[in-house]
């Protein structure tokens, strides 16, 4: 077995530690800098995603006498997601249920941990074309029925995540009966069983998901909207009388969460008689069940509702014709009425929009698009620029913005015309310019030209596979992808996208290659894909896309390639991993002074310690200063860290998930992914509480200052800047 580390780093250690200690005002013990060695071994492989020797992880879990090591080495375990630590963990369990376990960490906490890594190693092996393993769904089962109720209620979320329809029976089991009175615990424990519920897509539990639907606790009933709501999101009008039934009460419900989830849910009934009941709620005490509203209504995508969103923006539209003097809530609120109008598609709305457009905010561009939707392959969108569209220059003289100019590519790309695609064409063959304005919007022009599906498309993304923006290339790549889904594409494409993935761009990132090797598997008739899937799975140097490869090969040729497996490749060294291990305890707070007002953070270096670090790391170098809130997305979250600012940005490298037990509340912080160990400097901050992103994303702080400041951000407001303080905790602390 490989020692932990050699001397110099050992010594290294000893000076960080020393750093942290306070200068030498503190004497750390011998127990302490073991402990502190050992936590920056697990992290060190956590971050490699290496499992390695299994007798390393069993002197851990079954001879140590520190929780904080067990604890530490059951969340790594769970991150490494490697299938070898199973087996281990199933013994561990068994040993723990039936008091087996001697060491006194032998407590249902540590079931709980056990639960919650199996879930997340079967979860994260499907990326490896692998089944969830039936040893483990049956051990996930049995634990449905430990004495400890948030173990129970861990095997159950496992249970969701892995997705396997042999749990569902055990998991529908644990929803307590409407009569019954809830502790706290038990409420908690019910959120993380109505989580499963929906991520097993059982519709068969949603009889008894709707009974507890007036329940008497406030927070048992929004869940349970939210439940309904995502089970019925892929067959939306499914059992609508049931739905109607049960929900139809709760949009008089006293808490706004319970009003706003129900009409999230019941809007996918489809039924148009619910417009009478959602209208009241536009003018709702709270802004939350408004903005349920609002997007309800949308989704019903009935006319009925036109007038009613027509007669709020016409009383605001003073106000939003000088950004400045709209309450930042009537802004968002706004947008998401144009996106409602735009999902109905009702002429009737076609004047009041256009006296909202050619304007550089938000509130415009979500009226851009909602025109070109109403106006659907009627030159009326174009107005008085008509008769300029063969000069076509002269059309995009009003956008003078990256959003803007966005936004109206977008909307060509719903207007479906051939104008749109003269326009388009023109628009792609600009240059670059000073500013390269059009380059930066490039992304969405492919996304526009594929939905207008002109003759050339093909060679329009072919072209576009070499193109110098890694972005470009990613979105060429899988659209091609989708391309093949509707049609033949020539053996010259597929030439292409094999070059591209050979062609050593310098600036490719695991997303592009992700996306490269996404689309090539679809074209499993061609004898040159398997023979390069082979050689990706093993020599690509990014650990995600030798995934892709590995799950491919695995389908297609019914082995097992997931030996493949090997080290991620990552841009930390051992000082980090030193630095992460003692500063754990530490208190790190972040204040962001933002246009809009300052936001105080709290971040958990603990359960996400190079999350953390990268944060704090990224901020000390003013990475974040002047950067945009691109999306605010109402009730749900902020998003923020993107020098692009579209949502495609990053720092030029990834991180690894930091997976933990915490869940995404009111004001949690997580990071951004495009995919799982995408993160980089893209991060968001919760509106309201988000089930369905726990255990999937990493949360790695919590606003404790400036929530209101959060829940007014809109798209132009920028981050100033944002100072860390770090508050080094006694060393021995436990």
């Amino acid at each position: 077995m490989k020692k932990p580390f050699p001397f110099y780093l050992s010594w290294a250690m000893a000076f960080v530690l020393g750093l942290n200690a306070g200068c030498g005002h503190y004497t750390l013990s011998e127990k302490a800098r073991q402990r502190n060695l050992i936590l920056t071994e697990i992290i060190q492989r956590e971050d490699r995603r290496e499992f390695g020797d299994a007798f390393y992880w069993q002197r851990l879990l079954d001879t140590g006498d520190d929780p904080q090591l067990w604890d530490r080495a059951l969340a790594a375990l769970a991150r490494i997601g490697d299938p070898k630590a199973l087996p281990l963990l199933q013994r561990h369990a068994l040993q723990q249920s039936s008091g087996e376990a001697e060491h006194p960490g032998a407590s249902s906490s540590v079931r709980e941990r056990i639960a919650f890594a199996i879930g997340e190693i079967e979860d994260y092996d499907t990326r490896w074309g692998r089944a969830a393993d039936i040893s483990a769904v049956d051990l996930l089962v049995s634990m449905t029925q430990d004495s400890s109720l948030l173990v129970r209620a861990r095997a159950a979320e496992a249970l969701g995540k892995i997705r396997d329809a042999r749990g569902g029976p055990a998991v529908l089991a644990l929803l307590p009966d409407r009569q019954a009175v809830l502790t706290s615990s038990e409420q908690a424990a019910t959120g993380l069983v109505l989580t499963a519920i929906f991520r097993l897509q059982d519709r068969r539990a949603l009889p008894k998901v709707l009974a507890l639907a007036d329940y008497p606790d406030a927070d048992i009933k929004w869940q349970v909207g939210n439940c309904v709501y995502r089970l019925l999101l892929n067959v939306p009008g499914e059992s609508a009388p049931l739905v109607l039934a049960a929900l139809r009460p709760r949009l008089a419900d006293n808490s706004p969460m319970v009003r706003g989830y129900a009409a999230r849910a019941l809007s996918l009934t489809k039924d148009p008689s619910l417009v009478s009941d959602l209208v009241p709620l536009l003018d709702d005490s709270d802004y939350f069940a408004q903005v349920e509203a609002v997007n309800a209504l949308g989704r019903l995508q009935t006319p009925a509702a036109v007038d009613f969103l027509m007669e709020k923006l016409g009383l605001w539209l003073d106000d939003l014709r000088k950004p400045a003097a709209a309450p930042p809530k009537i802004r968002n609120l706004a947008v998401l009425m144009f996106e409602a109008l735009g999902a109905i598609g009702d002429p009737k709305a076609g004047h009041l929009i256009n006296r909202f457009r050619y304007r550089q905010d938000p509130v415009s561009n979500a009226a851009e698009v909602a025109a070109a939707k109403i106006f659907k392959g009627q030159d009326d969108f174009f107005g008085r620029h008509v008769e300029h569209l063969l000069e076509m220059r002269g059309y995009w003289t009003r956008f003078t913005s990256p959003e803007s100019l966005r936004a109206a590519v977008t909307a060509l790309g719903e207007h479906g015309s051939e104008t749109a695609i003269a326009i388009l064409r023109d628009l792609m063959a600009q240059e670059k310019g000073e500013d390269r304005l059009f380059e930066k919007v490039r992304p969405a022009m492919l996304e526009a030209m594929f939905k207008l599906n002109p003759p050339e498309i093909e060679s329009i993304l072919r072209q576009h596979l070499g193109h110098e923006d890694d972005v470009t290339r990613r979105v060429a790549a899988a659209l091609i992808g989708k391309l093949k889904d509707r049609t033949s594409v020539s053996n010259d494409t597929v030439a292409d996208l094999l070059a591209a993935y050979d062609r050593p761009f310098p600036n490719a990132t695991s997303e592009s290659r992700c996306a490269l090797i996404a689309t090539l598997a679809k074209f499993d008739d061609h004898p040159a894909v398997t023979d390069i899937m082979k050689v990706v799975a093993v020599r690509d140097p990014h650990r995600l896309v030798r995934a892709a490869a590995v799950q491919y090969l695995n389908r297609k040729t019914g082995q097992d390639f997931s030996q493949a497996r090997r080290l991620s490749e990552t841009h930390i060294d051992e000082f980090v991993y030193m630095l992460a291990a003692s500063g754990r305890k530490n208190t790190t707070l972040a204040g962001l002074e933002t246009s809009r007002g300052n936001i105080e953070l709290e971040l958990f270096p603990e359960e996400a310690p190079l999350t953390v670090h990268n944060f704090v790391q990224l901020a000390r170098k003013g990475y974040f200063n002047s950067l945009r809130f691109m999306r605010v997305v109402p009730n749900f979250v902020v998003q923020t860290g993107d020098p692009r600012n579209d949502m495609e940005g990053g720092p030029g490298y990834t991180l690894r998930c930091e997976i933990n037990l915490r869940p995404f509340l009111r004001g949690s912080v997580g990071m951004a992914l495009a995919g799982k160990d995408t993160g980089g400097s893209q991060f968001f901050i919760s509106l309201s509480p988000q089930p369905h992103l726990d255990g999937g994303y990493t949360v790695f702080g919590r606003v404790l200052a400036g929530m209101d400041i959060v829940e007014n951000l809109v798209p132009t407001d920028t981050i100033i800047n944002v100072a860390i303080r770090e508050i080094p905790a006694l060393p021995d602390a436990p």
